[in-house]
């Protein structure tokens, strides 16, 4: 059966941002969304979190609008929200309610769009 097979060739997806500078991103994703450099070259950087890794690369378009957004699955919505406040995210507008989640929304520091959300009451799934 042709395709059989093709998703166990890959040990792990990656995401790739584009960023203006290494010297802010790194600060961000580490100092703030806690997440820890796996790989640091001159011109891209790897950063591991619970559940992904990301590629922070300086030179690539930056798109004007939001083409990928990246969410993180919280335990308490408001709790994380206030966590980032005071490591100075700004959220974009307040938490709203989406079909079966809560969500909120914040940029990093390239205006790449993030978000946080949390699963309704009884809707509670591992991904």
């Amino acid at each position: 059966m042709p395709g059989k097979g093709v998703l166990i060739m890959f040990q792990q997806a990656v995401m790739t941002l584009p960023v203006h500078d290494l010297e802010v991103s790194i600060p961000f994703y580490v100092g703030v969304l806690d997440f820890r450099i796996i790989h640091r070259f001159e011109q891209v950087a790897y950063l591991s979190g619970p559940g992904i890794t990301i590629a922070l690369r300086p030179g690539l378009p930056i798109p004007d609008k939001a083409s990928v957004l990246i969410g993180f699955l919280v335990r308490d919505l408001q709790e994380a929200q206030r966590n980032l406040e005071r490591k100075g995210v700004t959220f974009v507008g307040e938490p709203v309610e989406a079909s079966v989640t809560w969500v909120v929304f914040f940029n990093d520091p390239d205006g790449n769009s993030l978000y946080l959300f949390q699963w309704k009451a009884g809707m509670e799934k591992p991904l």
